[in-house]
């Protein structure tokens, strides 16, 4: 718990700077201590049913103040008060005083500032999503997400509750992965979830058999040759294929010394969720 002591200048003429007279429509605040996390202060005030808020830029400064024309003092008045530590659109903590009777003399209004029971959505960013089913979740909450872009669970998690997000399903072909995925919310909304995803990749071989000559060359795609040793009795390509695409292995060079001729079974399909290990060679 952190105390927050507002001054109201119409009252005090020690917070008016000593000894002068208070000024109508002035809201002074002295905070102890400084309230970090906080960019804002909201300060609303409602005398006779007519409520009046401001908002003060707010630094870190021990002293603030919020001005509001048309209040006047009068002594015996109600007043009720408002505070409101903001970050963003989160309040971060909040102090009030309700039906507070201004005294004849200027004096020193004390609250004690308390963290602000808020809760705050979960969220983040999608990058390189082009599969489908993919589903977040956090707790016992899943999300399921359709494209790349930001995302937000639907469910706000209380300040000082831990959040952890993981990947429930991955989505066809590719593979997720959560950074920035748990922690402890604090008073603000936790948007920097991170989730990239990246197409999976398979390598492409299989067994050689009757391979007896030397320089058999072999080749995945037009991209990728491989020259396969002698009486070699399996192979598999350095480079792996992304999934969904359609591979072809094809004899770029028969082997010599002796002649051969060599043949490629299932040569061509479309890379899968497995490697392919299956695309033989067979020589004679």
């Amino acid at each position: 718990m952190m105390r927050f002591l507002l001054v109201l200048p119409w009252l005090a003429a020690a917070a008016c700077g000593g000894g002068g007279a208070c000024v109508d429509g002035t809201l002074a605040l002295v905070l102890t201590p400084a309230v970090p996390t906080a960019d804002t202060l909201r300060v609303r005030t409602t005398v006779g049913g007519a409520t009046i808020s401001t908002d003060t830029g707010y630094t870190g400064q021990r002293e603030v103040s919020a001005t509001f024309p048309g209040v006047a003092y009068a002594a015996g008045l109600h007043v009720d008060v408002l505070v409101e530590a903001r970050k963003g659109n989160a309040v971060v903590a909040s102090a009030s005083a309700t039906d507070y009777v201004l005294p004849k003399t200027c004096g020193v209004l004390a609250l004690t500032l308390s963290t602000a029971s808020t809760a705050f959505s979960i969220g983040g960013t999608v990058t390189g999503l082009d599969g489908t089913g993919l589903v977040l979740a956090n707790a016992s909450e899943s999300l399921p997400v359709g494209a790349s872009g930001p995302f937000t669970f639907p469910t706000l998690v209380a300040s000082g509750q831990p959040y952890a997000v993981t990947v429930a399903a991955q989505p066809s072909a590719q593979t997720c992965l959560v950074t920035n995925a748990s922690g402890t919310v604090d008073d603000l909304p936790i948007s920097d979830v991170q989730v990239a995803c990246k197409t999976n990749t398979h390598t492409v071989g299989g067994t050689v058999s009757g391979l007896l000559g030397k320089g058999l060359v072999i080749e995945l795609d037009g991209l990728q040759d491989l020259t396969l040793a002698q009486a070699a009795q399996q192979y598999v390509f350095p480079q792996a294929v992304a999934s969904g695409t359609t591979y072809k292995v094809v004899v770029r060079t028969q082997p010599s010394g002796p002649a051969q001729t060599c043949t490629v079974a299932h040569a061509m399909d479309t890379i899968g969720s497995t490697d392919i290990i299956d695309a033989d060679v067979t020589c004679s």
